[in-house]
């Protein structure tokens, strides 16, 4: 890849209906607007930004993107279809498909008049070995989804990581006679704090009850609960594990659910549980983000 700051923009499309094609995609002074799906971003004045073909709504591809002189940030951004009619939910497993998660997200909302769109950002984490700073923002609104995602290298400037934050405080809804809604944080509630009364829980019941998925279970260990790395080893009584605010789906505690499988459980399942105990495990694995690549 050449070197120099490269920006890819891609529009991520999910979604319940379809939209009609009204016109064009419009850029004027490096500020791309999206008529169809009626979102806006800007980028720096020395970036050269380059449009793509259209993108139906049910369709995955980018729409946008562009380049300015350096080589040390990316950002890009692609179409994925929703899951279970969820343009969310879609965003969140095509990420984990690519081998990405979000650290950290912070729920966002945008405004624009009678117009209001929901969304996420945060930081992404990949490989280890991938030396990439990441970061992502996406918003969904009426059953169809548009996702920022960004990256800067370990030699970008302080002044490329200044303008990969523009790019992404720029992006907005349009609403009615051309009102921008910028993206704004939800305050995050307090996460959940379960305290273990009765033997036999593990970290993956803790994270079914409260989550609604077992596997959320490698969400709940470190740095959140800095001692936990495994998913099915009887817990001590009397610990508290914490659950972030934004995987909870459920408030109400979790009850001795594990009893009877206890009773049942063989002499070697639990030899095999108290040896996971003492074996720390790294969690899932992930493989590169292929979206975007170092330059």
């Amino acid at each position: 890849m050449r070197r120099g700051i490269f920006v890819a923009l891609a529009l991520l499309a999910t979604g319940c209906g379809t939209f009609a094609v009204r016109s064009s995609p419009v850029v004027s002074q490096l500020r791309f607007t999206d008529p169809d799906r009626e979102f806006t971003f800007e980028v720096p004045r020395t970036w050269r930004l380059e449009t793509g073909p259209h993108v139906p709504a049910e369709a995955a591809g980018w729409i946008a993107r562009g380049r300015s002189r350096s080589g040390a940030v990316i950002v890009a951004a692609s179409a994925v279809p929703p899951k279970d009619g969820d343009c969310a939910a879609g965003v969140e497993a095509w990420l984990r498909g690519r081998g990405a998660k979000i650290v950290e997200p912070q729920a966002i909302a945008f405004q624009a008049g009678a117009r209001s769109a929901a969304g996420r950002r945060g930081t992404l984490a990949l490989d280890p070995r991938d030396d990439m700073e990441r970061s992502v923002s996406y918003l969904c609104e009426a059953g169809h989804a548009v996702m920022l995602e960004g990256a800067a290298s370990a030699r970008a400037s302080a002044d490329e990581k200044r303008e990969l934050a523009a790019i992404f405080g720029s992006l907005a809804i349009v609403g009615e006679d051309g009102l921008l809604g910028s993206a704004w944080t939800v305050p995050r509630p307090e996460p959940l704090v379960h305290h273990v009364e009765s033997r036999g829980q593990t970290l993956k019941e803790i994270a079914e009850w409260y989550t609604g998925r077992g596997d959320n279970w490698a969400r709940l260990t470190a740095p959140v609960n800095p001692d936990l790395r495994v998913c099915c080893a009887e817990l001590r009584v009397g610990r508290d594990v914490t659950i972030p605010s934004d995987l909870v789906i459920r408030r109400d505690p979790l009850k001795e659910i594990a009893s009877s499988r206890r009773a049942h459980r063989t002499p070697s399942s639990t030899k095999s549980a108290s040896s996971a105990e003492a074996m720390p495990d790294d969690g899932p694995r992930e493989e590169p983000l292929d979206l975007i690549a170092p330059p």
